[in-house]
């Protein structure tokens, strides 16, 4: 999960999820996942499926580049790096 600029609520957090070979998410299933197991503010706003995560030689997921992938995907301003927060 990483935050990511919102224009409401000034930062928003956001969650990228990889299926499984031959599965699909559904969106709205995960968040009522994380709604019955998190506190509010901690609910994802947003789903975003992707194809991998990237991962780092390390074997982490690599938060920046996760990041970079999302603000391009929302297409939200590059300036904003500087003040997200990745969790």
């Amino acid at each position: 999960a990483v935050g990511i600029p919102d224009k409401i609520y000034n930062e928003i957090v956001c969650v990228a999820v990889v299926p499984e070979s031959g599965k699909e998410i559904d969106e709205d299933e995960v968040i009522q996942m994380c709604k019955n197991n998190l506190a509010n503010f901690k609910v994802p706003k947003k789903i975003v499926v992707l194809k991998e995560i990237p991962i780092t030689r390390l074997g982490k997921v690599d938060r920046p580049m996760l990041l970079k992938q999302l603000i391009e995907k929302f297409n939200l301003p590059y300036c904003c790096i500087s003040r997200i927060t990745v969790m």
